[in-house]
């Protein structure tokens, strides 16, 4: 994760940077950023879970063993 907001702060420095000669970069780098937030989000919250095997099975089992 530090090497994604190291990009993300390349990003806004060279936006910044070129605003004055370049000024489609500032909206190039926030479409750069908002894809990046959205990517990392959806990655995080369905790619890297993985869903828990004893959701069903751990209270039945504790259930029976009472």
């Amino acid at each position: 994760m530090a090497s994604k907001y190291a990009n993300m702060n390349t990003t806004i420095l060279m936006a910044i940077f070129f605003l004055p000669t370049f000024p489609l970069g500032a909206v190039s780098g926030i479409i750069n950023l908002s894809l990046t937030y959205w990517v990392d989000k959806y990655l995080i919250l369905r790619r890297y879970c993985y869903p828990n095997g004893l959701s069903e099975s751990l209270p039945l089992a504790s259930f029976h063993i009472m």
